[in-house]
């Protein structure tokens, strides 16, 4: 239901597996993930709406599923690991640049390979505006994700995206749409890949029809903009 923005149904299923979960300290792993899930659709709404408040929601979402994940007797660091990326998100969101490092730092300090982290961090330089660093970061999160998932997984598009955001932002247009033209060979599963920034794949080729419609928002957006400049 998240994956189809019915974020009140998926809000509902994950408050009911919440009420299924024992309060057994062996189930708190579990709860932690609960929670976080939670959250990431209360984030899902505020995408969509803006409101700062559902956003302050699913921050409270997030906290509960730290508290958790530090009671846990679990071993497991990917649910820890992706709470403190979703905290440092959300924090950085709402222009608490402090606490969005801290948790960043926390993600790192627990396991310094994970993807997602490298995202995170790239992501948070974004937002503060360190675009090289930004770029490194989404970059170095591409070569992790070659080697431990495959060379045209689709996350590697998705970072690409973000790339050229941070090209755009500096207004170099060139590279900008260079690199959503290059995210196109992640999120479709066409063989020929396309060079050209003025051509863009057959959207029946996408794997995933979010992506691939964000991605041509993107790059029109660049081209946009780019004319008004010249």
């Amino acid at each position: 239901y998240a994956n189809l923005d019915y974020y009140p149904q998926a809000i509902d299923y994950h408050n009911q597996a919440l009420d299924q979960l024992p309060a057994k300290k062996k189930y708190h792993y579990y709860r932690g993930v609960s929670f976080s899930y939670l959250g990431i659709s209360y984030k899902k709404m505020y995408e969509l709406q803006q409101d700062t408040a559902i956003l302050r929601d699913a921050l409270q979402h997030y906290l509960k599923s730290l508290a958790y994940f530090s009671q846990t007797e679990s071993k497991n660091k990917t649910g820890p690991i992706g709470c403190f990326t979703l905290l440092s998100e959300a924090y950085g969101l709402l222009g608490k640049s402090d606490s969005s490092l801290y948790f960043l730092q926390q993600a790192r300090k627990t396991d310094p390979e994970q993807i997602e982290t490298q995202r995170f961090w790239g992501m948070h330089y974004n937002r503060i505006g360190d675009f090289e660093s930004a770029r490194q970061h989404f970059l170095k999160s591409n070569d992790m994700i070659a080697k431990k998932q495959g060379e045209r997984h689709f996350l590697i598009g998705r970072n690409l995206m973000q790339v050229g955001r941070q090209y755009e932002a500096e207004q170099r247009w060139q590279q900008a749409l260079t690199s959503f033209t290059q995210a196109f060979s992640y999120l479709t599963n066409q063989k020929d890949q396309i060079t050209d920034v003025f051509q863009n794949p057959d959207p029946k080729n996408a794997v995933s029809d979010r992506d691939f419609f964000e991605c041509l928002r993107l790059k029109a957006g660049a081209m946009l903009r780019w004319s008004r400049v010249k």
